[in-house]
């Protein structure tokens, strides 16, 4: 996990506006229980793609079912 959020940050380095490499690392930070930071980066994914129904679907978070 730790390698792959190394990558996905990497990327945004070439295409920070990119809104698949935000909600990628968006998508890490979240599976590391980092809500915070998880969020930034999604909220940053929606200004670039404000209709990507994708970023809602992570903004929520985990559900229970």
């Amino acid at each position: 996990m730790e390698h792959a959020l190394i990558d996905a940050r990497t990327a945004l380095t070439y295409a920070p506006e990119e809104p698949v490499f935000l909600m990628n690392v968006g998508y890490l930070l979240l599976r590391r229980s980092e809500f915070k930071e998880s969020l930034e980066y999604l909220e940053r994914a929606r200004r670039f793609a404000p209709d990507n129904p994708d970023v809602a679907k992570l903004e929520a978070g985990p559900t229970t079912v």
